[in-house]
């Protein structure tokens, strides 16, 4: 019974403290303005009102006039038309959200026009309240939006002026510039007249764009490359060119090359003053019948060295380059092997060493040749086994080689020794069998896959 007393007797409490606490916010602002209670709902404007608590706030005027300001700007709307530079870009919704807000963040930077209406305080709040008539922020906004056209087509006019001589790298710079003009007006439908007729801005400038970039090409010295295992090591190199659509060399351009058989490797340079850069080859691995070689125009590059507007640089994202391909053709080295091997003093034939050298060189696409023929490489190998120990009927040999890759040129590009492989077996040459067959398997795990490796 006490404890459902008790438990009453708390409820009653909880609820007169709540009563309280209402009691205490509404006696707060018995006296305020209509404002204050709730935000004006007037068509023609935009609200804003902004509340601090002044107990231990500095400046809480200035503070309490920014929220309020913020919030007005906040409820002046970013519509995205669908004749828009961003429609255009063909940019995503993750854009779009990012988009909204800059210019949401902008529009309170420059926020102008407004208007103060009314303040009011009590012992611990101040509030203020602001409007922005709408039909003052649109003749505002238009004229920001005219004066930014201006400068714009301006822009694109010095861009089309370089493109006509060929200088493609100012007539990039300035084409991004005429972006950078109308950065927050390219959700807007953008109108220009041209030849007295009513065009999209934004169709205009993507088209001027995509058509400077298919102008450029990149030219590789053949339509396809063959390379062979004497190229290896040689630091093969060759020349590549950018031209335009009347031939002409183009120079300052960025390219990015990558390579099929080395993922995430690039090369980046620059066009010379004749149009031209070179391709460095290196390594190359030559299991492959084929790779490729991939150029094209750095535009990344080309938009982050003129401007460091982050709106603009991810625009810019949507558009890819063209890639230029060169299929590379590989021929297969050849390889001949010879073979000298003894166990306990005796030469043997078939241990299963050759096999085996023959099936992982298959397996990887080699080609095999005779001795006599000479291969690319030739694989070398000794061994010869050693009489152990004999022990309660069990007898041991030590297996000892050496295994070596030459070149054509009979130059060593592969050396390593085995020592004290063991073996054992019924008797000595059994025994000596038996380290061949160990040998064999770290033939197979170590020893082969550190040849390829040094190889290619």
């Amino acid at each position: 019974m006490r404890v459902i007393i008790l438990y009453v007797s708390l409820l009653v409490i909880a609820s007169g403290c709540s009563s309280s606490k209402r009691a205490g916010k509404t006696d707060m602002l018995k006296d305020a303005p209509e404002w204050v209670q709730q935000t004006p709902n007037t068509p023609s404007y935009y609200h804003g009102i902004g509340m601090i608590y002044k107990s231990g706030v500095q400046n809480y005027r200035e503070r309490a006039r920014q929220v309020a300001l913020s919030e007005l700007a906040g409820n002046i709307s970013v519509n995205i038309s669908s004749s828009s530079v961003l429609n255009q870009f063909e940019y995503d919704h993750t854009y779009s959200e990012f988009f909204k807000d800059e210019i949401r963040m902008n529009t309170q930077e420059q926020l102008e026009g407004f208007e103060f209406v009314e303040q009011w305080e009590n012992d611990q709040q101040y509030w203020v309240y602001y409007r922005l008539s709408k039909s003052t922020w649109e003749e505002i906004k238009k004229e920001r939006r005219d004066k930014a056209l201006r400068l714009s087509k301006a822009q694109l006019e010095q861009a089309n002026s370089y493109t006509a001589k060929g200088n493609y790298v100012d007539a990039l710079n300035f084409y991004i510039c005429a972006i950078e003009e109308i950065r927050d007006f390219l959700g807007e439908d953008l109108r220009i007249s041209f030849d007295n007729e009513e065009r999209s801005y934004a169709t205009s400038l993507k088209t001027a764009i995509i058509n400077d970039l298919q102008r450029l090409k990149i030219v590789f010295p053949s339509s396809a490359m063959e390379i062979g295992p004497d190229s290896k090591n040689k630091n093969l190199s060759f020349e590549a060119a950018i031209i335009d659509n009347c031939e002409r060399p183009v120079s300052g351009i960025p390219i990015i090359t990558r390579f099929t058989w080395l993922p995430g490797y690039k090369i980046e340079t620059t066009s010379d003053i004749n149009g031209k850069f070179k391709i460095a080859i290196g390594t190359i691995d030559f299991r492959k019948q084929s790779e490729k070689i991939i150029s094209e125009i750095n535009l990344d590059k080309i938009v982050s060295d003129n401007t460091n507007d982050i709106l603009v640089k991810r625009l810019f994202e949507t558009m890819k380059p063209h890639s230029y391909i060169l299929p590379i053709k590989l021929t297969a080295p050849a390889f001949d092997i010879v073979l000298n091997e003894k166990n306990i003093g005796q030469t043997i034939i078939n241990s299963g060493l050759r096999e085996e050298i023959v099936r992982l060189l298959k397996q990887n696409g080699f080609e095999l040749v005779s001795a006599n023929n000479k291969g690319d490489y030739s694989i070398i190998v000794e061994a010869n086994t050693q009489k152990g120990s004999e022990r309660n009927g069990l007898f041991s040999a030590k297996l000892n080689a050496a295994v070596l890759v030459k070149d054509r040129s009979n130059k060593t590009v592969y050396n390593r020794k085995v020592e004290d492989i063991s073996g054992l077996g019924s008797g000595f040459v059994e025994a000596g069998r038996d380290a061949f067959r160990s040998f064999i398997s770290k033939y197979r795990i170590s020893i082969y896959p550190e040849i390829v490796q040094n190889l290619f």
